[in-house]
């Protein structure tokens, strides 16, 4: 996806809002938190552009939630450094 189009993503408030809410609904941990919501906004930079804003969204839930079951079953950690 190029530049423009990322940035009319993050325009879209509905989908900013949709990320922070999925991330808060599957953990409590802040930093999990972040770094599921940074894990998001690089698929949707990845991914082909002209989607709508739901398919979008099912996108993010879905690889957030996958995200998180890899931090929680230990395949992947988070790293130790300063918030």
């Amino acid at each position: 996806m190029r530049t423009e189009n990322v940035l009319e993503l993050f325009s879209d408030v509905s989908l900013r809002q949709h990320i922070i809410d999925t991330a808060k609904d599957l953990t409590n941990s802040k930093r999990l938190q972040k770094a599921l919501v940074g894990h998001a906004w690089f698929v949707l930079g990845e991914t082909d552009a002209q989607k709508n804003v739901s398919w979008y969204k099912a996108l993010c839930t879905g690889t957030m939630r996958r995200e998180r079951d890899l931090y929680r079953y230990g395949e992947k950690k988070l790293c130790n450094r300063l918030d």
